[in-house]
This record gives C-alpha cells, structure tokens and sequence, in this order.
C-alpha cells in the first residue's frame, strides 16, 4: 500500500512538472511569436525523444534545440513553392532561453543523433559552428585594434538625460564599438576569400575602422 501511494505520488510530481515545463514552453514561444506549426513540432519531438533518452540538464535548453530544428525546416508559402524557416533567428532563442553559443553546439550535436537528422542538416549546423568560431576569434583580434585607436570604452561615462530641445550628444565609445563591429561582419561576409585572409591579418579591420576615425575625426571620443 505504501509503496504504491509513492508512485502515485512520484507519477503526480512527475506530471506536474511536465506541466509546468509545458507552461514555460508555451510562455517562450509566445515570446518569440512562434507559428503553431513549429511550436507543436518542436514540443512533440521532445517528448518523443525524452521518452527514449535520458535529456541531463535544464529542459528549455533542449527545447530550444528542438525549436531551432523545427524553425529551419521548409514551409508552404501563401503562393507556390517553399520557403526554408520561418525566420526565427538562432540568436533570439539562445537569448530567450539563456543558452551559450557553445552549450548549443554541444546539446546540438547530441541532438542530432538522437533526433536522427539528415546529413544536409548536420552540414549545415557545422556550417554555422565553424562560422562561429572564426568570429569568436576575429572579436578577440578587433577589440585590442579598436582599443588603440579609440578611447577606452570602460572610461566612458553616461549619458546625460537631455530634453527634446537639447543638441543631440555625439555617439559614445560604446555606439562606435558596436557599429564598427557589424559593419565589420557584414564587410566580411561579402567576401569569403578576404575574411579567410583577415583571420591572420588586420586588413579588413583597418578598412573598416578607417573611415570611420576620418568621418568622426572632429568628435570627443577620438584618442588626443
């Protein structure tokens, strides 16, 4: 008798919190104004799955695993012909459900395997890994390059509040780091020849950030 009131009471528990995962879910992908369609593939995969694989960890991790699978699949559009995602962006469900770039990668792989996904898919999500990577290492070369050049963006100080009325204050450090940054990633981009050579040298930084220390060059936030 004992022992089958601690099931029941072990099975309830377990129901409740897959409810109240359920919940948590359900409050992401209104978030990130999910489509239904993703929404219910992506949750049904997971509870597929998690009935056959022991899933360690925090359980919107993997989902976002699975929702990041579902949002690249191809779609009907309203004319004739598909389109491949909904346009939900990697970045935004990483962000939502407070996971790493390298945790992704890392349960994405596993992922892989257990959800038995297509070759053209694990290509592409190594793809995208090794796109990372070079990044990440691009950002550790920018940072000490736009350091030299511009004022320490640590020494900064804020912003005042102005009025309407008031001249608008000249970009921060801070504003200039950021768009040298995404200019830089889109230069980059236009070009793979130039960003394999710009892993090991400075070029491109330097096209970049060039014009932009000339166009502002009467600013204060330029080095004396």
């Amino acid at each position: 008798m004992i022992k089958e009131e601690e099931e029941e009471g072990s099975a309830q528990q377990a129901e409740e919190q897959q409810q109240q995962l359920r919940r948590r879910y359900e409050e992401l992908c209104g978030a990130l104004n999910m489509d239904e369609r993703a929404r219910a593939e992506a949750w049904e995969s997971y509870a597929r799955i998690s009935q056959t694989y022991t899933l360690e960890g925090n359980a919107l991790h993997w989902l976002a695993c699975a929702l990041y699978v579902a949002c690249r699949q191809s779609v009907p559009t309203v004319g004739k012909g598909t389109v491949e995602g909904n346009y939900v962006s990697l970045t935004r469900i990483l962000t939502s459900t407070e996971l790493s770039m390298i945790e992704f990668f890392n349960k994405m792989k596993k992922w892989e395997d257990m959800a038995n996904l297509p070759s053209e898919f694990r290509e592409r999500t190594k793809k995208l890994e090794r796109n990372f990577t070079v990044t990440a290492v691009l950002f550790k070369k920018y940072d000490p390059i736009f350091q030299q050049i511009f004022k320490n963006a640590q020494e900064e100080q804020p912003r005042q509040h102005r009025s309407r009325k008031q001249r608008r204050q000249p970009c921060t450090v801070s504003e200039v780091f950021q768009f040298c940054w995404v200019l830089f990633i889109n230069a980059k981009g236009k070009d793979d020849v130039k960003c394999a050579i710009c892993v090991s040298k400075r070029a491109i930084f330097v096209e970049v950030l060039n014009p932009v220390y000339t166009g502002f060059s009467a600013g204060r936030i330029w080095r004396r």
